[in-house]
This record gives structure tokens, C-alpha cells and sequence, in this order.
């Protein structure tokens, strides 16, 4: 665990309520803080624009309705020979 969230957990957790963090206190402490923006050239991003290889920008995930129970065909499960299982059991 780093320090900046070790002590923010200690200002959250402290056993008396005089030594307790504010909510506004906390809100601006590191830990929940957004991060600083680096120095330019130092954060590289890397954006891919890319149709993953398909044709025509198909993409590989399906649809919802392609997931659809009428299109699927789901086989029965049959209880094993000799095996009999009675209601309430």
C-alpha cells in the first residue's frame, strides 16, 4: 500500500473523532485527488483506430439479438440411467 493511501486510510480510521479528517478535508487530500499532468512528452497515449482485422469495419462482437433463445439450439439434459429423482427431495 503507498504512503499517500496508507495515510488517508489513517485519517478516515482514527479512533478519536477530534483526530478523525473532515469530509472536505478528505476530499482534497492526494489520494483522492486528480492526478497532475506530466510534463509534455513524457505521457504517450496510444490511440488504435482499427476494425480488429475484419472486413468493412465488422466488428467480432455480436449483436444482442444474434444471442437470442429462438435462434439457439440448447439440448435436453436426461437424468443418468438408474438415477430417479421424485418432487420435494
Amino acid at each position: 500500500m503507498s504512503d499517500v493511501a496508507r495515510d488517508f486510510l489513517k485519517s478516515c480510521l482514527a479512533m478519536k473523532s477530534c483526530e478523525r479528517s473532515t469530509a472536505e478535508r478528505l476530499l482534497s487530500h492526494p489520494f483522492v485527488a486528480p492526478p497532475q499532468p506530466s510534463k509534455a512528452g513524457h505521457a504517450k497515449l496510444k490511440v488504435v483506430n482499427s476494425s480488429l482485422g475484419y472486413a468493412y469495419g465488422v466488428s467480432c462482437f455480436k449483436l444482442k439479438a444474434d444471442y437470442s433463445a429462438s435462434s439457439a439450439i440448447v439440448p435436453r439434459i436426461h437424468p443418468l440411467p438408474g438415477l430417479q429423482i421424485t418432487a420435494g427431495q
